[in-house]
């Protein structure tokens, strides 16, 4: 009996532990150096993102060097800001947090009253420097825009660098590998058909995809199984606004629903 509890018990923490480490592939992270305005780095900075659209705070302090780094932050526009007491607060606001991605942020305070509020608007667009990988992100913007077979977000793989068309089940080869060589995910969890090679089970509607991105290369070892692209769809969450969508399909009888016939033309 005490056995099959221990059993029982190592397979549900195997459980869990799987669930956080899928987790990690549909968040971000902030990294970054905090310093004054002569270039000296400041240790015990606290540096902290608010969700735009949650209200989600999350909070670090930078170490001897200066270095923050804020991690598992959900997808969404964040405002960043650092503090310390002999200095002047700086909010950097409007930064878009993508899945997977780790976007270096620095801040250089100065010198004044911690109440007073240094506040930097329009940030250009963040490059990830801190990695090699080659990946690109698919948009709400862009699923909600871009023209779809039968409502497939994946045919939108089409506009990633890389990708080639017709490949295997999952309908493109990526950097030359086979079609089938692709790995499917959902918030970082497995979702391969592994019973017909490499292709997706569960299939989303456009409305309920905030984004996905796909890695084309030079991808680390926490995603590994597959050679091919990896493509990972982040599912939308709450916000404290009410917001939603609809929408219908409809094929009548009359002409007016139908397009000419190829030959006739009728």
């Amino acid at each position: 009996m005490n056995f099959r509890k221990l059993t029982l018990f190592g397979v549900a923490l195997l459980f869990v532990a799987s669930l956080s480490i899928a987790q990690v592939k549909d968040l971000g992270t902030f990294v970054g150096t905090v310093k004054d305005l002569e270039g000296t780095v400041l240790p015990g900075v606290t540096v902290t993102a608010t969700n735009v659209d949650t209200g989600l705070k999350q909070s670090t302090i930078t170490n001897d060097q200066g270095r923050y780094r804020l991690e598992r932050i959900p997808i969404g526009t964040y405002n960043l800001s650092a503090s310390l007491a002999g200095f002047k607060t700086m909010v950097k606001e409007g930064l878009v947090m993508q899945a997977g991605a780790e976007l270096k942020v620095n801040f250089g305070l100065e010198i004044g009253k911690i109440e007073e509020q240094v506040t930097v608007v329009s940030v250009s667009p963040l490059v990830e420097t801190t990695r090699s990988q080659v990946s690109t992100v698919i948009t709400e913007k862009e699923i909600l825009s871009y023209p779809q077979g039968n409502r497939n977000y994946l045919s939108l793989m089409a506009f990633a660098p890389g990708t080639l068309p017709g490949a295997g089940r999952s309908g493109y080869a990526i950097n030359g590998m086979r079609g089938s060589a692709n790995n499917f995910m959902i918030d970082g969890i497995d979702n391969n058909n592994n019973g017909v090679a490499t292709d997706d089970v569960t299939m989303l509607p456009p409305e309920a995809i905030q984004e996905f991105r796909l890695i084309a290369n030079n991808f680390s070892a926490e995603y590994g199984r597959n050679s091919g692209g990896v493509i990972n769809a982040v599912m939308k969450s709450g916000t404290n606004e009410f917001h939603g969508s609809a929408w219908a399909f409809h094929r009548g009888g009359s002409s007016l629903f139908q397009t000419a016939d190829w030959l006739t033309h009728d």
